[in-house]
């Protein structure tokens, strides 16, 4: 002898999604997935995001991969801070650029689409692999700086610089994106 039931053995979808097997029961509320608002960094007025500090790894790994750790960090701070003087100076001037715009500017910055350039996104070996990572770790301290309001500028309002053996002079009279 078979069990009684008050419920059907076959169930229609429409009815159990509209909630007459189960009483009232209403299906789950669906919640629109919402975009997180963009990864923005600032520092002295100046906005960059996280494709700015990618393209600042890639130019400071072709421009100091070679020197050691305190001279490689103290030369990408000056890197960081002369783009930041020269967005500053370009956003007066009503020429808003990017923190990649300035980096890949033509005539900037040596490394830039160097082969060193180049490698950074594979670098091919176990040294060079090595440099890439100390290099993203100084820019990645360099983004905490900026976050807790500690970064500062190691160039004093400086767009250029260049070397002279093993120190770093800053060149205030060469003019703001020359040689384009």
């Amino acid at each position: 002898m078979q069990p009684q039931t008050s419920q059907p053995l076959f169930v229609r979808i429409a009815d159990l999604v509209k909630g007459k097997l189960f009483g009232n029961a209403q299906p789950a509320a669906t919640t629109t997935p919402t975009t997180p608002p963009p990864v923005t960094y600032s520092a002295r007025g100046q906005t960059f995001n996280p494709d700015d500090v990618a393209q600042l790894k890639k130019i400071i790994f072709s421009e100091v991969s070679n020197r050691d750790v305190p001279k490689k960090t103290l030369e990408a701070n000056v890197i960081f801070n002369t783009a930041l003087n020269r967005m500053a100076a370009a956003n007066t001037a009503g020429q808003k650029r990017s923190l990649s715009q300035v980096l890949t500017q033509p005539n900037q910055y040596q490394g830039y689409n160097s082969p060193l350039y180049q490698r950074y996104d594979n670098p091919g070996d176990s040294l060079t692999a090595a440099r890439k990572q100390q290099t993203d770790s100084i820019v990645d301290d360099m983004v905490k700086q900026v976050q807790g309001g500690n970064f500062k500028d190691n160039t004093n309002g400086a767009y250029y610089y260049k070397h002279v053996g093993d120190k770093i002079y800053y060149d205030d009279k060469k003019p703001l994106f020359a040689n384009q």
